[in-house]
């Protein structure tokens, strides 16, 4: 898991595509243990609507076809940009 862009208020992220027998079917972001929505089939996401100048963790989960649940990814600590005037 990765910022890949921070802004003011928003984080691009991006991580490595998961695998399993049956087939990942979306995955779950996660911002301070908030469940973030909507829920996304692809390995990047955006999370939006983010406070300036604020620390974030971020998780991401993968949930495969028959609804199984990967473990939660490791702690992505990232910091917001401060507002520029």
């Amino acid at each position: 898991l990765s910022a890949d862009l921070i802004g003011t208020n928003t984080i691009s992220i991006s991580w490595t595509a998961s695998t399993d027998n049956v087939g990942i079917d979306y995955y779950r972001v996660y911002v301070d243990d908030i469940l973030q929505s909507p829920t996304t089939s692809s390995n990047a996401y955006n999370v939006i609507n983010l406070v300036p100048d604020t620390q974030y963790v971020i998780n991401v989960d993968a949930v495969d076809t028959s609804g199984n649940v990967s473990q939660l990814s490791d702690d992505l600590i990232e910091t917001t940009s401060d507002v520029v005037l």
